[in-house]
Formats: structure tokens, C-alpha cells, sequence
């Protein structure tokens, strides 16, 4: 198939169904929830993960990875520098994803407690980063609601896109304190950090090995780590990927839009998140804020850039939400087919 062909009516059903799904859910349940017959879904689904559309991840929270934050960088960068600056970013050990393209590099990197290398390595980074980049806008969060109200959950975003007004999970935060209980977790101890680690790593590994991504998922865990899942230690979500998802036929997804700026009030990126959704006029795949900064990142034609100052009032809602909220505003577009993918959601490297 073509990269980023246009989904299928039964693809788009089955891409709202995974999105909007947790690992408290049945495959019946998802099933039911997308619609369709059994084996239109399966056969639909096969082919979504065999072209990378949709891919599973497994996120840690604080307890499963020590850390101090969670790190978002967003550098506008000149094209020959592009690799240069993106190679800065993945130099770092503690780098989970790493984008780039056209105009910018992207990139989230965890810091963990008690690793001097990964402040040393970090602070050579931005060094170098800065060094070439046009700006850079970095934040860095505490690893909580608050402060990641909407981490890496695609479904607002999706759904808004295909005309479906309500979500079921979404906005997820970043992965809160674990829970306990669930299938005997206390009764069997917690987990060691190498069954952690091979848990972060199942998927990825177990696709570059051969084995059929749409075969993976909860369904498929021994039970050692259907407890990580049930304690909320580990989260598993299924994720868009940006560089190969083109959205249904009449309806094209198009591009990544990145929203930078300084909070007019502390704190109040998760209320900009609520009011943009309750307006029902964008809904954030992620939304970080160190108190007094705020980036988001939105997809498709959600938001537009805003305009020139001769040319009037924003043609949004979206964007005169945002402008009450943020001052000193970046927004950044870039066209999802030349995204570049250089590293998506590895917290393996983390243990």
C-alpha cells in the first residue's frame, strides 16, 4: 500500500475503538464499541499496525522510572540543520521521542532521579541545540496532571477529525501513582527492573523481531505483567503514528501543529485544555506546562496560524481561546508527510 493512503470507512471505526481503549477492556469490548463484524474488524485492524498507522506503547509512571520531569523541546531549525539538531536530541539517554521535520525537530526526553550523566548529557545538548537552532522552547514538567494534563492521547484529536463529539478517555495525563490490588499484585511483590524493562520494550522489540504487531496488546501478557497494568505502574495505550496516518478520504489529516507561549495566569494549562474541548473547537494530543510556560500539540486543521495584523481577527475559535491564555505565541505547522519518525515512545532505555 501507498504511505498514508486514505483510511477506509471500517479502518477509521476501528482506529476510534483503539484509541479510545484501555487495558481494562476486552477485544469483545472494542469490538462491540467500533460497530463492526468480528472479522471486519480484525482483518481492518491487521492491516492498520501492519502499516504502522497504529502503534501500541507502554508508558511508565514515576514509580515504574524514578524521575525529576519529563522534558519537551521544540526547536525551530534551519534545513541544513535539521539532522544536526535532531542528533543533539537523541544523543540523550533519557530521550523517548525524537521528530523532525520540515522547519523543526520535536522531542520529549524523562529525567531520572540520581542520574548526574543525564543532567551533564542534557545540559550539552540544549548547549548544542541552541547553538544552531533559529529558537527553542523547552519545558520542563513535574510528572503529573497538572503539569501534563494530555500525554500523547490522540483520541479528542481524532475524533473531532472524523465529526464524533464525545470522547471516552480522553484527555489522559501522564501516567499517575500506581494503584495496587488487581490480580494479586501486593500478594506477588512488585516488579523487578528487568521485568519492567522487558514489559516498556515488549512491543517494539517484538515487531522488529517479526512478529505481527496487531498481535500484540494486553491480550497477549503473561499475567507478571497484566499486573504491571493493573496497578497503573504501566499504561498501554495505542497511539496514532503521525508519519504514516492520513485520516479518512473526505476528511485528510495534514498536519502536526505545534502552540508555544508564555501563561498569562500560573497553572492554568489544564484549564485551556477543558475550555478548548467544552468549546469543541481543538482538542490537544499533548499539553505541557512548567507553571508559566505552555506547548501543545494539535492535529489536522484544528488550529490555524494566527494572522498577520493587516489581515484581521482569527478566522478560529480555537486560536482566540489560546491567545486568552498564552502571550509571546510561536505556532509552528509542519505537513505530517515529511514528518520524520526518529524515535517513537522508547522508555525501555529508561531502566
Amino acid at each position: 500500500m501507498l504511505k498514508r493512503s486514505p483510511l477506509t470507512p471500517n479502518e477509521v471505526a476501528v482506529v476510534r475503538s483503539r484509541l479510545g481503549s484501555d487495558s481494562s477492556e476486552s477485544e469483545v469490548a472494542r469490538i462491540r464499541q467500533s460497530g463492526l463484524p468480528r472479522t471486519t474488524y480484525m482483518e481492518a485492524k491487521q492491516r492498520l499496525y501492519a502499516r504502522k498507522v497504529l502503534i501500541d506503547c507502554y508508558v511508565p509512571n514515576a514509580e515504574a522510572v524514578p524521575l525529576d520531569g519529563v522534558r519537551f523541546t521544540l526547536a525551530q531549525v534551519y534545513a541544513d540543520k535539521i539532522m544536526e539538531a535532531a542528533n543533539a536530541l537523541l544523543a540523550e539517554p533519557g530521550t523517548v521521542v525524537a521528530w523532525s521535520g520540515v522547519h523543526s525537530i520535536f522531542g520529549v526526553t524523562v529525567q531520572r532521579k540520581g542520574k548526574n550523566d543525564d543532567e551533564h548529557m542534557a545540559r550539552r545538548s540544549l548547549d548544542s541545540l541552541r547553538s544552531i537552532a533559529a529558537s527553542a522552547f523547552v519545558v520542563t514538567c513535574a510528572p503529573t496532571a497538572e503539569c501534563l494534563p494530555v500525554y500523547f492521547d490522540y483520541e479528542g484529536s481524532w475524533n473531532h477529525l472524523i465529526g464524533v463529539e464525545s470522547s471516552r478517555k480522553w484527555p489522559r495525563p501522564f501516567p499517575g501513582p500506581s494503584r495496587g490490588g488487581g490480580r494479586g499484585w501486593f500478594h506477588s511483590g512488585r516488579p523487578s527492573p528487568e521485568d519492567v524493562k522487558a514489559l516498556l520494550g515488549r512491543t517494539l522489540l517484538e515487531v522488529e523481531a517479526g512478529r505481527g504487531s496487531h498481535l500484540l496488546g494486553p491480550a497477549a501478557l503473561p499475567r507478571s505483567q497484566l499486573r504491571m497494568l493493573d496497578s497503573g505502574l504501566v499504561e498501554w495505550r495505542t497511539m496514532l503514528s503521525l508519519s504514516e496516518v492520513a485520516g479518512p478520504k473526505d476528511r485528510p489529516l495534514t498536519d502536526g501543529i505545534f502552540v508555544a507561549g508564555t501563561l498569562l495566569q500560573q497553572g492554568t494549562l489544564p484549564r485551556l485544555v477543558r475550555e478548548l474541548a467544552e468549546q469543541q473547537v481543538a482538542y490537544p494530543f499533548f499539553a505541557a506546562s512548567d507553571g508559566q510556560r505552555g506547548l501543545l500539540g494539535f492535529l489536522g486543521m484544528a488550529i490555524e496560524d494566527p494572522p498577520e495584523p493587516h489581515r484581521g481577527p482569527p478566522s478560529t475559535s480555537a486560536f482566540q481561546l489560546i491567545n486568552g491564555y498564552l502571550k509571546d505565541i510561536v505556532v509552528v505547522r509542519e505537513p505530517l508527510s515529511q514528518l520524520n519518525i526518529l524515535r517513537q515512545h522508547r522508555y525501555d532505555g529508561l531502566v
